[in-house]
């Protein structure tokens, strides 16, 4: 078995996906999508189009010339069906109750560090003279 020009466009394919999936957990980690806007995320479209596509025109026969392209990239639609259906059910999720307590830590965390911050030590005895903020 040997490799052919069509698995080009399969490697492409799964190039795609695999890239715009990196690319939208930069997005999360930086904060500028959530993991919940999965119709905003670059690689729901990249897997979800050509896919549908390919798998389209090999079920229905319109590209037959084609067919050899769009039959691979079909296989590699439906190899990551479920995965995909698992991805974008987990992002519908509310969030767990390990997220809900570790944003509570953070958020008691940022607090008692403004408090310590605002207060400043004197030279004067107890805490008469200390500046208090809160």
């Amino acid at each position: 078995m040997s490799l052919k020009v069509q698995d080009l466009g399969e490697l492409a394919y799964g190039g795609l996906v695999t890239g715009l999936a990196k690319l939208d957990e930069k997005r999360i980690n930086a904060g500028t999508l959530t993991k919940k806007d999965f119709l905003k995320k670059a690689s729901f479209y990249g897997y979800v189009v050509p896919g549908v596509v390919a798998t389209a025109a090999t079920a229905m026969n319109w590209m037959p010339k084609q067919s050899e392209w769009t039959e691979r990239i079909a296989h590699g639609f439906i190899y990551g069906f479920p995965g995909f259906i698992m991805d974008v059910v987990d992002s519908m999720k509310t969030n767990t109750t390990s997220y809900n307590a570790i944003a509570e830590a953070e958020r008691i965390a940022r607090a008692s560090s403004k408090r310590a911050n605002a207060i400043r030590e004197t030279p004067q005895p107890g805490w008469e003279g200390a500046k208090r903020v809160y």
